[in-house]
Formats: C-alpha cells, sequence, structure tokens
C-alpha cells in the first residue's frame, strides 16, 4: 500500500488499485497525518483543521475516532497510532513524497557522473499534479506542500540542466517552458528556456523570454 501526496490524495493498494478510504474528511485526515510526519498531530489540532471552514460535529474527537477506525479497517490495522492525545501514520507506511526525496538524495550523491539525468528522472516522474492537491490550504500541510513544490523545482531544473550538459536543446522545450510557467520567477529555468529555445533554433523566442523574464523581474 502507499499513500501519494504528489498530486491529489489517493491511497493505491499492492495491486495497483485504490483503496476507498472514505470522503473529504478522512482524505483529510490522511493528509494532515503523513504531513505532520514523525510528530503527529494533537487531537485539538486535528479538530481545528479537519472541520476549517465547514460546520463542527457535534463530538468532533467522538468523530475522528471513527474515522480513524475505518481508515484501519480500510490501510491496516496498524497504519494510525494513538497515544499521549495525539494521532499518527505508522513510519513504515509508504509515501510517494518519502520516496520522491529518497531519489533526489540518489541523485545528488551522483552529481557530475553522465547518467545522473536518469537517476533525476525517476523522481519528476511521481509528480501528479500539485503537492496534497486540494488539501494543501490547511495549516499544517502548507509549510510542507511548499517544502516539496521547491524540491520538485530544485530537482527538475537539475534534471534539465542534465540533460542540457549532454546535449538535449529541441527535446527540452516543452518540459522547460511547462516549469516555467509553474515557476515564473525562477531564474534558472528561464535561463534553461532561453538556451534550448536557442538551440531549437528559435532564436527570437529566446530574446523574447529574456525580455519578459527582465520585465517581471522589475
Amino acid at each position: 500500500m502507499q499513500i501519494r501526496v504528489l498530486g491529489p490524495l489517493d491511497v493505491v493498494g499492492e495491486d495497483g488499485t485504490n483503496v476507498s478510504i472514505g470522503g473529504p474528511i478522512p482524505t483529510r485526515l490522511i493528509a494532515l497525518l503523513v504531513a505532520a510526519g514523525d510528530d503527529g498531530l494533537a487531537v485539538d489540532d486535528l479538530v481545528q483543521e479537519l472541520w476549517t471552514g465547514t460546520e463542527w460535529p457535534a463530538d468532533p474527537v467522538a468523530s475522528i475516532r471513527t474515522y480513524v477506525a475505518r481508515l484501519r479497517a480500510a490501510m491496516g490495522p496498524d497504519t494510525i497510532h494513538t497515544g499521549a492525545g495525539r494521532y499518527q501514520l505508522d513510519a513504515d507506511v509508504a509515501v510517494d513524497a518519502k520516496r520522491f526525496e529518497e531519489l533526489v538524495e540518489r541523485a545528488r550523491r551522483a552529481s557530475g557522473s553522465p547518467t545522473v539525468a536518469a537517476l533525476w528522472h525517476p523522481s519528476i516522474e511521481l509528480w501528479r499534479g500539485q503537492a496534497y492537491g486540494e488539501h494543501s490550504d490547511l495549516d499544517t500541510i502548507r509549510i510542507e506542500a511548499n517544502r516539496l513544490e521547491e524540491l520538485r523545482a530544485e530537482a527538475s531544473e537539475a534534471w534539465f540542466d542534465a540533460r542540457l550538459a549532454a546535449g538535449e536543446g529541441r527535446e527540452l522545450v516543452a518540459d522547460v517552458e511547462t516549469a516555467v510557467e509553474q515557476f515564473p520567477l525562477r531564474e534558472g529555468f528561464r535561463v534553461q528556456q532561453m538556451t534550448v529555445l536557442a538551440r531549437a533554433g528559435r532564436q527570437a523566442e529566446a530574446l523574447r523570454a529574456y525580455q519578459e523574464f527582465r520585465g517581471d523581474l522589475t
């Protein structure tokens, strides 16, 4: 089983099919526990964030216990731990964000290797959209989602650099321009955009990209 948060949150079973974990509240509960990491979250904090912007149930603490019981039934009895007024996701649960960081670290260690581009690629392939999807606005999740998005940008930039060093150009145009749209003020992507456009023989567009970037900075 794997929890995926590098895009809309979902849970995937060992057979590759989605595991049904219920409606928006249990999905939000899983998202919060993943973002909280090893520290977990106190019950009071869960109550505040689970029902942000919605009407609270008559007994929110009892509701959380019910949702946790349902999640354990769907995902395994040892998936969520309880103790000292806190809930915590088991450290051994597979999470795509953890895998992403492992792959990034492996690629960093291989910096300068002629095969480093192939190491960066699988880390980028894990992404399916914005980190934590619709739940990225919750306080506990926002910081973690932003951290992952920044690491995603660094990984993408390093991947493009490795491919440029291998002589690619035209093949990178679409990927780099998508990155520029997502991170318009990131200088590295802008430089890469100008480079790939020039290599593709699109010098006028490369110059225009440079002028647009200067305009964005003023």
